[in-house]
């Protein structure tokens, strides 16, 4: 993913300014909060079946999240983003009648997105390749348990923004299969601006 991401950088920097002479493309960023479940609950049950004690969780429910894209028009109607977006920690603790621990997790990945714009409101499709990144190991009660460390993978993107004027708006975007795993999703409210 890297060395796409670098290519990508390379090609923008290097074709983006005739394109956006042409006022085809532009540049954003958004910013918000992501609603995430990342399995705290599989993990929980992972470490009852290994340790053979009751674990109770609990989860953060989200983390506040960004977005950096590059955006290319079409026509007035049609539009296609590539971007990267990448979360804050999120944290879920797991408990033993005699211990607990702590796993932080966040979200990393690239997505590429076509947009209808119809009115005031743009509707979204996409794709999208990410990683969530997690613990390698818990210790609970002096005991080390291996755990689901990093996972990566792709998904769809549906979404919509509420566009407030030609370079603001607010978003709704669902990210579904989050590092590849089909039960992780991501919920993302978020305010962008266009430049």
């Amino acid at each position: 993913m890297k060395h796409f991401l670098i290519t990508l950088i390379t090609l923008t920097f290097v074709y983006g300014s005739s394109l956006k002479a042409e006022e085809k493309l532009s540049f954003g960023v958004d910013a918000g909060w992501g609603f995430a479940d990342l399995n705290a609950d599989d993990t929980a049950q992972y470490l009852a079946n290994l340790s053979g004690q009751t674990i109770t969780y609990s989860e953060d429910s989200g983390a506040i999240m960004f977005r950096l894209f590059g955006e290319y028009e079409i026509d007035k109607t049609h539009s296609i983003q590539l971007g990267y977006f990448f979360s804050g920690d999120m944290s879920a603790t797991y408990s033993s009648a005699s211990a607990s621990a702590t796993e932080d997790y966040s979200v990393n990945g690239l997505d590429l997105i076509y947009m209808y714009t119809f009115d005031d409101f743009s509707f979204k499709v996409g794709v999208h390749d990410s990683e969530v990144d997690g613990e390698a190991s818990l210790t609970l009660g002096g005991t080390t348990y291996a755990a689901g460390s990093s996972t990566t993978g792709g998904g769809a993107i549906v979404g919509f923004d509420y566009n407030i004027d030609k370079q603001s708006y607010v978003g709704f975007q669902q990210y579904s299969n989050v590092g590849g795993d089909d039960d992780s999703d991501v919920i993302y409210l978020s305010y962008g601006y266009i430049f």
